[in-house]
């Protein structure tokens, strides 16, 4: 290995430090219901696919390989002149083949329902990727990570259409608590996503290693970039430093694209579902009613709580004075301030009250019902802040109290 491909690695080694406060992946990739087995060319476990009657499909209803090059060359040329982190390259090998036969075969149903459920937010998604100058074929990332659902949640509790861990969403300033879940935000969370996809090209200077990045995380990638002497993903998939599920992840991210991009080639419907509204976001104060707030703008609440699926309860969250609520552009003109202000205080404040964790030792002639009303809390849930099933306590014993907050 060169002295200049040694520093190269250092560089990025360097790189890869200062993005140590993210937190880890950014997803796992979980999807809302599970297909059969994927396949995958790089992983030892997974069958591959023999070419069958979806092939000619493909032969015949596809593009003239020579036209897609030709329109491929023209696509980053365009996008490297608009976008100084340059375009994101289209390769359509072996291995992207296999996975555009899958969604075309056997998953069929399924990725025309991704098509669907994408189609709603993609002038949005693209738009705030265009405003961060990254490839709006990022949108395809999202899909292949959520399908775009808002609620789709993993094991690894990763949420919402960019699939996020609650590290990474708030390390990337999204707001994670029991009253709101911007990760489900699928305009906050597309904002947070390209910051961090910015984050990851910076380090490892590819857009192939930097979405790998995101779905195993940026010291995973940088960890086989050392193991494989490589920054080129074919290489290092061939010689199986990478994850296998990583391995897969480009390819079936750019079989994604190619379908997306031109569906009825490949046998699939031209999306079909409501556009997102044009929205604003309106400073309410809080904690307000959705229900009020959704008869003051005169919107059914339910179109509500669809346009802003990060509020978790029927409040905005009380901890902050002010909240951002995304309203459709035809129901702006109605809201006023001063009359949501005044639904506030019809609110019993000690229900909204942020409670405090408490810790209290036992003393000699203490009684859990004493304890309790010192506290102002019931039996019960001290009971179930420390799993008694008996309302006895001894002497030294230490409780948890959650108590309301001042």
């Amino acid at each position: 290995m060169g002295l200049s491909q040694l520093k190269k690695i250092k560089k990025i080694g360097i790189q890869c430090c200062l993005l140590a406060s993210i937190g880890g992946c950014a997803t796992t990739q979980i999807e809302p219901k599970p297909a059969p087995q994927d396949p995958g060319s790089f992983s030892r476990r997974a069958p591959s696919i023999q070419p069958v009657a979806v092939e000619d499909l493909l032969i015949e209803k596809s593009k003239p390989q020579q036209e897609i090059k030709e329109e491929v060359a023209k696509n980053e040329k365009r996008d490297s002149e608009s976008s100084p982190l340059g375009a994101l390259p289209i390769e359509l090998n072996e291995h992207v083949q296999k996975w555009i036969r899958y969604f075309t075969q056997r998953d069929r149903a399924r990725f025309q329902r991704f098509l669907n459920q994408g189609n709603q937010y993609r002038e949005v998604v693209e738009n705030v990727l265009e405003q961060n100058q990254l490839p709006t074929e990022l949108y395809y990332l999202a899909m292949i990570e959520s399908g775009y659902s808002t609620r789709a949640t993993s094991l690894a509790k990763a949420a919402g259409v960019w699939q996020f861990i609650p590290a990474t969403g708030k390390r990337y300033g999204l707001e994670v608590n029991s009253y709101t879940d911007e990760r489900r935000d699928p305009i906050r969370a597309t904002e947070a996503a390209a910051k961090y996809l910015r984050d990851l090209y910076n380090v490892f200077g590819s857009w192939y290693l930097a979405v790998a990045a995101y779905n195993a995380g940026e010291f995973r990638i940088m960890t086989s970039v050392i193991r494989g002497k490589s920054r080129d993903f074919w290489t290092l998939a061939k010689n199986g430093v990478l994850p296998s599920e990583t391995a897969d992840y480009i390819p079936k991210f750019l079989a994604a694209i190619q379908i997306g991009e031109n569906p009825t080639d490949y046998g699939f419907t031209e999306p079909e579902s409501e556009i997102y509204p044009n929205l604003h976001a309106i400073e309410v104060p809080s904690p307000a009613r959705l229900s009020d707030l959704a008869n003051l703008v005169k919107l059914p609440l339910s179109e509500l709580k669809r346009l802003n699926p990060n509020l978790r309860t029927e409040v905005t969250p009380p901890h902050n004075h002010h909240y951002d609520v995304w309203l459709p552009e035809d129901n702006v003109h109605n809201f006023d301030p001063h009359k949501i202000q005044l639904a506030r205080f019809k609110i019993s404040p000690r229900i909204y009250k942020k409670s405090r964790l408490v810790r209290y030792r036992v003393k000699r002639g203490d009684r859990l019902s004493q304890i309790a009303h010192r506290f102002s809390v019931s039996v019960r849930s001290i009971q179930a802040s420390n799993a008694l099933r008996r309302r006895s306590i001894y002497i030294g014993q230490v409780l948890k109290i959650k108590t309301p907050g001042a």
